[in-house]
């Protein structure tokens, strides 16, 4: 069986909304402040990465530099020995540039409202169980599976 539809804003809420309830997760689950500073903006910064990518020539980054007084994104060295963009903020800015520019990229870019989207499964011959044989969307692109039915089913 194959079903074949597109992402509604129901589900794209509730991803939006999943996405910026795990950063704060991350930062509870850490008892340690320092580490959990740490871990928090290393997350926020990983996340930026396609935030950046996606919204480098649309407006609402340079709004958000402009609000947050980051006059410049370029490449930095950032943890773990890789190489990404990096705001360049005042010392208390950051992180809530970071968060915003990531809230305005998932609101656009994460599995979009509209995305066709198809999923396919078996049905055992017992009627009792199903395997699924294949997913496919845009949205989904480099996700794993596991994370496409927690969305789905959550």
């Amino acid at each position: 069986m194959t079903f074949t539809g597109r992402i509604n804003a129901r589900l794209h809420a509730k991803t939006v909304e999943r996405l910026a309830r795990e950063i704060d997760d991350l930062k509870k689950s850490i008892g340690e402040p320092l580490l959990a500073e740490t871990a928090e903006l290393n997350q926020l910064l990983n996340l930026f990465q396609p935030a950046y990518r996606f919204l480098k020539d649309k407006p609402e980054l340079w709004q958000l530099q402009q609000k947050w007084g980051c006059p410049e994104i370029k490449p930095a060295n950032l943890l773990g020995g890789w190489t990404g963009e990096l705001p360049y903020c005042g010392t208390n800015a950051i992180r809530p540039f970071l968060r915003e520019a990531i809230k305005a990229w998932a609101g656009e870019a994460v599995w979009p409202i509209g995305t066709p989207v198809s999923v396919q499964w078996t049905i055992h011959v017992n009627g009792q169980s199903f395997s699924l044989t294949h997913t496919s969307s845009e949205a989904w692109t480099g996700v794993q599976l596991e994370e496409i039915l927690n969305m789905l089913y959550e």
